[in-house]
């Protein structure tokens, strides 16, 4: 299955908006841009959900290749570029 970055961000503002309403009243806009130290985001509960995300779009890139994002943008492009190479190699 071909997955658009737009699919990964959907998926990812998803979960990354039921972890920042467990510390937050309010959630705030998030974006591209949106740093995850912003939001509240330890790097334990950012592998979190970034585990979440591959789990729900079945992309299997390894953690350690995009827990270095420091933005949602980041992960995207990371998440984007690793299911490309797998996707280009395995059809």
């Amino acid at each position: 299955m071909y997955i658009q970055r737009d699919d990964i961000f959907t998926v990812l503002v998803g979960h990354t908006k039921k972890f920042v309403a467990d510390i937050e009243e309010e959630i705030p806009d998030i974006t591209a841009d949106t740093h995850f130290v912003n939001l509240g985001a330890s790097s334990c509960d950012r592998a979190e959900i970034a585990a979440e995300t591959l789990e729900s779009l079945s992309v299997e890139t390894p953690l350690e290749e995009i827990l270095v994002a420091s933005t949602l943008g980041e992960m995207v492009e990371l998440i984007y570029a690793g299911h490309e190479v797998r996707h280009q190699r395995y059809g």
